[in-house]
């Protein structure tokens, strides 16, 4: 394992996690699927996963799948040759729930500047631009034309960018496109194209795996954890400590509750934007 990833507590191992679609629910993976990385489609129909036929599959749902969906449908792509598959309600969850544990909620603005605008490809109106028209005041318009030499660089509200997001999403029928479920593996398909094998949730279809048969598979799984120092993991996994040692993403409000309850000494390693917070 490598020594920048989160190791879980060996508390939370000692008891497997139950199979909450049951031992006997029909259509699963099979020995043969499992150790063989090019699938025909009667391995497939053989294990009873029924199939899906669709030219696109994008695995994530966060903002990169969100990205990749708003470009084919504005280059004119219909709504019934994609498909998202995700546990994720809205492509802005993750990014809005690490903004909240670094103290950046919604009111607040973000620490990047607005040259990317995820609701919008020809970036225009402006972040700044639709602010100025919506609050009445033509500070941000000032803002952007003098930075960064008499004012920092323009940033947008975090609210502000995921509510245009939302508003882009109906647009293009986004969610209409998406799949909930948890993404179990991608395998090639013999003759070309690939199968994306979908767990579905818990009552949501009759078998326990259900194969999307695509030409293309667009893989945007974003980070797989958060990542500490080499030392802060060895003493992390040493002493179990993870209410002392926490990093600015994790959630870490008990610190602030324990120093309001007592105050004490906090050392901070850093100094971005994120420790100044």
């Amino acid at each position: 394992m490598a020594e920048d990833t989160i190791n879980i507590r060996s508390s939370e191992l000692s008891d497997p996690m139950p199979d909450p679609t049951g031992p006997t629910q029909p259509g699963d993976l099979n020995d043969a699927l499992i150790a063989t990385d090019v699938w025909t489609d009667q391995m497939v129909a053989d294990a009873g996963i029924p199939i899906v036929d669709i030219p696109m599959v994008s695995v994530g749902g966060g903002i990169g799948s969100f990205e990749l969906v708003d470009h084919l449908r504005i280059a004119g792509m219909s709504t019934n040759q994609l498909r998202v598959l995700s546990n994720l309600d809205v492509p802005w969850q993750t990014y809005e729930y690490l903004t909240k544990v670094s103290q950046v909620p919604r009111k607040e603005r973000l620490r990047s500047d607005s040259q990317s605008m995820p609701d919008n490809i020809w970036g225009f109106p402006s972040f700044a631009f639709r602010e100025a028209w919506t609050d009445k005041t033509l500070d941000p318009i000032w803002n952007v034309c003098t930075e960064p030499i008499l004012r920092d660089y323009y940033t947008p509200r975090a609210g502000h960018v995921f509510e245009t997001m939302e508003r882009e999403a109906h647009r293009i029928s986004y969610f209409d496109m998406c799949v909930k479920g948890q993404v179990r593996m991608v395998r090639r398909r013999y003759g070309g194209g690939y199968f994306t094998i979908l767990t579905p949730p818990q009552g949501a279809a009759a078998t326990k795996r259900i194969a999307y048969r695509s030409t293309y598979v667009h893989i945007s799984v974003g980070y797989p954890g958060v990542k500490f120092l080499p030392d802060l993991q060895a003493y992390r996994t040493a002493y179990d400590d993870y209410v002392r040692v926490v990093n600015a993403y994790e959630p870490h409000e008990h610190v602030y509750e324990e120093l309001k309850r007592k105050p004490g000494l906090v050392m901070i390693r850093g100094g971005g934007i994120v420790a100044s917070r």
